[in-house]
């Protein structure tokens, strides 16, 4: 997985080949710095930074001024991303994202496909988000000094979209697994949407870290807790009853947790019924709020889980 500017380079390297090269040509300041590339029908393409917006042809790359993707070039996108091979990413596709083979999530709108089961893809594709990985070693150094200061806990991690929790928790596995703090660490990482671990290039998680990778998060965690004695399980964007059912298995059995969850306050995550009891159980012995914007990794507060 690539870093800096190359970061982004990386991220467009599915898209089609004419567009690829135009946006190959912004600036490389904006590159270092987008977060997320967001393309829509009919809009001018936006590069996301957290603390400034750029778009394609208007402030970043303005020789291309004007360029503006139609329905068609977007459907070609799409198609693209997924390799020219659409129905092979239909389970993806039905939770509204894919995953480029280096590990860049694409998430998609569009109009639903309704099956039996509920959503089972997407028509007439409208807009495509591409979220750049990066792996930037060192940025869980503040967390792992703050957090783990009396030794490896279970640990939640919270901010806004965008804020980097990924990418520090990418570190985080790295650090633990390859003994930063004295020891090697037996890391299982559950990389649902293969953003962790870098999808197939892949990414260094650690030299005692194992990776379940397209699981979903109770299979993957129950598959690590059965068959890898895991002592820290990784994984990101945690929230609904049965993952929590399947965390709360995961510590009687002795494993510390290490998730992400979307949420700006302390209170606005106590505020939901299945985190609260997750939390008030003992799976988790500290909450880090991540600031929003600013660098990645940077730690607003880090308190006790127990009793909101």
């Amino acid at each position: 997985m690539k870093t800096g500017y190359e970061a982004f380079d990386d991220a467009i390297k599915e898209l089609p080949e004419k567009l690829r090269a135009e946006l190959w040509e912004t600036e490389k300041y904006i590159k270092e710095k987008t977060r997320e590339i967001r393309i829509r029908v009919n809009r001018p393409i936006q590069f996301y930074t957290g603390d400034k917006d750029y778009f394609f042809g208007i402030n970043a790359c303005i020789k291309h001024k004007g360029r503006i993707l139609d329905k068609q070039e977007i459907e070609e996108c799409f198609r693209s991303v997924c390799g020219y091979s659409v129905h092979t990413h239909q389970a993806e596709i039905g939770k509204g994202y894919v995953t480029t083979r280096e590990g860049h999530r694409v998430g998609i709108c569009g109009t639903a496909v309704i099956g039996e089961s509920g959503v089972k893809g997407m028509r007439e594709i409208t807009s495509l988000n591409i979220r750049i990985a990066r792996e930037i070693k060192g940025c869980a150094d503040e967390l792992i000094r703050l957090a783990y200061k009396d030794g490896i806990c279970g640990l939640m991690i919270i901010g806004e979209p965008g804020c980097g929790k990924t990418t520090v928790i990418r570190d985080l596995s790295r650090q633990l697994a390859s003994a930063k703090l004295g020891k090697y660490v037996k890391v299982a990482v559950i990389d649902e949407r293969g953003e962790i671990s870098g999808g197939a290039e892949g990414c260094d998680v650690g030299i005692s870290c194992d990776v379940l990778c397209g699981f979903g998060k109770y299979d993957g965690i129950n598959n690590a807790v059965r068959t890898l004695s895991p002592e820290v399980i990784v994984c990101d964007e945690i929230g609904s009853a049965e993952e929590a059912r399947a965390i709360a298995a995961a510590v009687n059995n002795g494993a510390k947790i290490v998730a992400t969850a979307h949420a700006s306050t302390v209170k606005e995550l106590y505020a939901r019924k299945d985190m609260k009891n997750l939390l008030n159980s003992g799976a988790f012995r500290k909450i880090a709020v991540m600031m929003g914007g600013g660098s990645v990794g940077e730690i607003d507060k880090i308190i006790d889980a127990q009793g909101g």
